[in-house]
């Protein structure tokens, strides 16, 4: 999806259709809530077509522009959701704003009623007129009703190119948000977006992707972030130029300070923690709460912490390569932990600083088991000091026990992770038991090791957790052998 700044202009707009449907000709263009006519004349010229329907339903404005809109299509009517009369607010302050829906006194008080059709309506009614394969629409905080007129005549649009709200602008207007849900459902893909610096109103272009199969469905993205202290400038600034993404943050520190405010951000939540800076547990926490709830099983789930740089000094520009990650585990982490004698790892083979890399993270020296599956001894210093602390001589296998884990091929990476992406059936692979297990394992008091400590076995063991299938029964003697070895019973938890 291409990015632009300061909204989308015909000239864009009509590269954009040429690049999509380079066969294409003799187009038919609709503009709705077209003012002047001027972007409908415009576009077809740019597109050398004379099939042009432009729809305005301020009476004032239909009657002033006329005359400069002779030879195309000049329709005095708003289309809407249903057919008959409705109430417009015609603004004396402000040339564009007039809308269906109240903005309020700010820019005038006038009121009046104009005849309002659905899109099926009109084309019933104008036998002559063809479907729209473009249709612009700038209406004012009802863009979803413009689309809802098309009823199932959505299918014939190739292209929409619509404006829309990240905020209520206008009373009782359905926003952004509600708008791109529609058009996702109805078989479009965002394929531009525009952001304007101060505002929260954006131009987008969708394609029909029955028409243009070339054309990928949009990726979506949900990033649980945990945070400290950490400044969040980064999300805001993905969120503006992403809008299908959101996240949650976990916030174990101060209040965010970011510009804009962080609670105006849209498609963000914010959720205070507990004040333990351990991204594990908050990790877990989002899985645990949302494992029943949660049906977008086509998001790809982002789980980082608050400054990814600090083991990806190129997270943003990862971010770019999103429809190349690996569709069940992405490892996102790059650099080194402090206390690691871990080798480097890529998944997709491309070497750490040889141009954009999508991928990698650390891998345990000696693979983390021998041959024989009998599970040799991690070589990690920093780890082993950990195992040896909390119950001897612990194997990786031994960790994969715990939680009622598969033991998985050996030739399955099995790297340190500290970011990694996913999706929910992958997360589900692991029962909800064995993820509260693992959550138990981490937050339970054991022999003075703080959570954080126990988090970083936790971080070594994401790639096992999400690339391995899980037993299909959590046997009672995994769960009590585990149970033995907490004085805080898990047993109460899962039971």
């Amino acid at each position: 999806m291409k990015c632009v700044d300061d909204g989308i202009t015909m000239v864009a707009l009509a590269e954009e259709i040429r690049r999509v449907f380079p066969q294409h000709r003799d187009l038919v263009l609709f503009d709705v809530g077209s003012r002047d006519g001027h972007d409908a004349r415009e576009l077809g010229r740019l597109l050398d077509t004379s099939r042009i329907h432009a729809f305005e339903a301020h009476p004032e404005e239909y009657r002033i522009h006329e005359r400069a809109n002779v030879g195309i299509g000049w329709h005095n009517v708003a289309l809407y959701d249903r057919d008959g009369d409705v109430t417009f607010y015609p603004k004396t302050i402000g040339s564009g704003i007039h809308s269906i829906r109240d903005r309020g006194s700010e820019f005038g008080t006038g009121e009046m009623t104009v005849r309002c059709m659905k899109m099926t309506t009109f084309l019933d009614v104008h036998v002559d007129v063809p479907p729209p394969d473009v249709v612009k629409v700038d209406v004012e905080g009802c863009s979803l009703e413009v689309l809802m007129s098309f009823e199932n005549r959505i299918e014939d649009v190739s292209v929409f190119h619509i404006e829309s709200e990240e905020e209520r602008y206008f009373k009782n207007q359905h926003v952004q948000e509600e708008v791109f849900e529609y058009l996702t459902k109805h078989g479009f893909t965002m394929t531009m977006y525009s952001t304007t610096e101060g505002s929260n109103q954006h131009d987008s272009v969708w394609v029909n992707r029955r028409k243009a199969p070339s054309v990928e469905e949009a990726v979506e993205v949900h990033f649980v972030v945990a945070r400290y202290e950490e400044n969040l400038e980064w999300l805001v600034r993905t969120l503006r130029t992403h809008p299908l993404w959101t996240a949650t943050v976990y916030n174990d520190g101060p209040p965010i300070e970011t510009v804009p405010p962080i609670e105006t951000v849209p498609r963000l939540r914010v959720i205070d923690g507990d004040g333990v800076p351990c991204e594990p547990t908050k990790y877990i926490e989002y899985i645990l709460s949302t494992y029943d709830t949660s049906d977008d099983d086509a998001k790809i789930i982002v789980f980082v912490q608050a400054d990814p740089t600090y083991h990806n000094p190129t997270f943003e520009r990862v971010l770019d390569d999103v429809t190349e990650w690996d569709s069940e585990y992405q490892v996102l982490s790059l650099v080194p932990h402090p206390h690691s004698e871990c080798a480097p790892f890529v998944v997709r083979g491309e070497a750490p600083g040889v141009k954009k890399f999508s991928s990698g993270g650390m891998v345990w020296s000696d693979a983390g088991m021998d041959d024989s599956f009998q599970g040799s001894y991690w070589k990690d210093p920093f780890v082993n000091h950990l195992l040896e602390k909390l119950g001897g001589n612990m194997t990786w296998r031994n960790v994969c026990d715990m939680w009622g884990l598969a033991i998985p091929d050996k030739d399955v990476p099995k790297s340190y992770a500290a970011m990694f992406a996913t999706s929910w059936p992958v997360i589900r692979r692991v029962s909800v038991d064995q993820w509260r297990l693992v959550r138990d394992f981490v937050t339970a008091p054991h022999d003075g090791h703080t959570a954080k400590d126990k988090a970083c076995i936790v971080e070594y063991m994401w790639s096992t957790l999400m690339m391995q299938p899980t037993r299909d029964v959590l046997h009672d003697d995994v769960i009590s052998r585990w149970a033995r070895a907490l004085p805080v019973n898990p047993l109460k938890t899962i039971r």
